[in-house]
């Protein structure tokens, strides 16, 4: 499916989701109590990357690895968003998003399921 303005619309919700996440790993690590729109704008801007992601792709994409990968990362940010934000469970959702993007598209594309 085409997605009109796509780009854009793909870069303003990178942006978002990578700077409010940096922010919030940030407060977490130096102790600061981070505004309660930081957790909200990652959840919200990472729930529309991946609705953006189904929609140009179809649920197949879920069940590739990264779309795998994806899902989990999510699960972890919005378990540190509402029930406890240790810096282990929002590094660990970092190092998943860098894995999904650095994987080889071979092994992005595989399916798990």
């Amino acid at each position: 499916m085409i997605i009109p303005l796509n780009k854009i619309i793909k870069l303003i919700l990178l942006y978002l989701h990578t700077i409010s996440f940096s922010i919030w790993f940030g407060c977490i690590v130096v102790g600061y109590q981070a505004s309660e729109i930081i957790p909200v704008t990652v959840i919200c801007s990472g729930i529309l990357l991946l609705a953006r992601k189904i929609i140009k792709h179809g649920w197949e994409w879920l069940r590739c690895v990264k779309g795998c990968i994806t899902l989990f990362k999510a699960a972890m940010l919005i378990i540190g968003a509402y029930f406890f934000p240790p810096v282990a469970l929002l590094g660990a959702a970092m190092m998943c998003g860098l894995l999904s993007t650095h994987l080889p598209k071979e092994t992005k594309d595989r399916r798990l399921i």
